[in-house]
């Protein structure tokens, strides 16, 4: 198991007690070893997904708030998403 990654991306935009309990879930379900990876959508990416104002926390924010998870090993800003 050492080197597998769990990986999960999305906004978290406004982080809720629900982005918590899910990364807490994932990480008691999985082996010791197994490295999480969330991918934050970038500040362009959410504008363009969901329009002028958005997001509310800018992308350094949002990651900087998901880094202090211990649930979460390494967080990425991902300027990727899917039409």
């Amino acid at each position: 198991m050492a080197g597998d990654i769990a990986f999960t991306s999305g906004c978290f935009d406004l982080v809720h007690a629900g982005h918590v309990h899910l990364l807490k879930s994932v990480r008691e379900r999985l082996p010791v070893g197994v490295k999480i990876v969330v991918a934050i959508h970038s500040d362009s990416e959410i504008e363009k997904k969901k329009g002028p104002g958005r997001p509310i926390f800018k992308q350094e924010e949002r990651k900087l708030m998901l880094e202090s998870l211990k649930y979460v090993d390494e967080v990425i800003i991902w300027d990727g998403w899917e039409n």
